[in-house]
Formats: C-alpha cells, sequence, structure tokens
C-alpha cells in the first residue's frame, strides 16, 4: 500500500510539474513550389517563399510567382501575399504586383489558396482564382525555414 500512495504521489507530482505542451503550429515557412490542375490545355506552376516569421495577429507575408501556359497564353506573374494560418489549414490571400514578360491581362485573377498542411513538406488545397482547381504544394529540398 505504501508503494502504491508513492507511486500515485510521484506521478501527481510530475503531472502538476511538467509544462503543458502548447499545440504546435504547422511549420510552412519557407520556399515551396506549386502547381494547379486547371485544364487539360493549361499548366500552372509556380514558386512561393512564406516569411519565417508572423506579424502580432499570426498573418505571415509572402511572395509566388505564378506561371500559367495555355495553347495560346502564357502569363508569368508575380505576386505578394498573406499567409493565415487556420489549425492545420493556410489561407494566401494574393495581390498581382506586376505581369512578367509581355503579356498583361486585366481579366488574370490574383492566385489565391485554401491549403491542408499534410506534412513538413507539403500542403495540398485548391487554387481559387477564375474558379476553384484542386492545387499541391511541395517544400523545396533542403529549405527549413
Amino acid at each position: 500500500m505504501k508503494n502504491k500512495l508513492a507511486s500515485v504521489f510521484l506521478a501527481l507530482i510530475a503531472f502538476g510539474s511538467a509544462p503543458a505542451q502548447a499545440q504546435q503550429a504547422p511549420e510552412f515557412a519557407g520556399s515551396w513550389t506549386f502547381k494547379a490542375w486547371i485544364g487539360q490545355a493549361c499548366e500552372f506552376t509556380g514558386i512561393a517563399r512564406i516569411s519565417p516569421i508572423p506579424d502580432a495577429d499570426g498573418t505571415y507575408t509572402c511572395q509566388l510567382t505564378a506561371n500559367q501556359s495555355c495553347e495560346l497564353v502564357e502569363w508569368t506573374v508575380r505576386q505578394t501575399c498573406i499567409a493565415k494560418p487556420q489549425g492545420d489549414r493556410l489561407w494566401v490571400k494574393s495581390e498581382i504586383a506586376e505581369f512578367i514578360g509581355d503579356t498583361e491581362s486585366s481579366s488574370y485573377l490574383p492566385d489565391d489558396f485554401l491549403l491542408t498542411i499534410d506534412s513538413a513538406k507539403r500542403m495540398f488545397g485548391a487554387l481559387h482564382s477564375a474558379g476553384v482547381f484542386k492545387a499541391e504544394w511541395i517544400r523545396d529540398e533542403g529549405v527549413t525555414s
């Protein structure tokens, strides 16, 4: 009985003295490549860089460059963005900064994403632009921040 009470006492001390573990936010800051499936006649790919430090409300700044190549036209668009985590999801809201190359379009919409954080190396979800399309982000090899 004495050993049992001692074990319970030690367990209570250990439980009470152990720091409460805050839920670790998924890691998504760093460099990523992305793609989206926007139709058979088009290819949509790009690169993104999410800053390692959020502002006071937990929003990260980011930059992305998207390349959309279709049968008759190709756009390369540099965009600024914010990345807002919500649990295991990440909203990426973009604004067009500039068209790179000769082709500009008033009909090209900013590339916004809603992604589920699958792992430190992969996010998947949807591109929300001129429709909703399946998308995937893959972390660039060797980047940890």
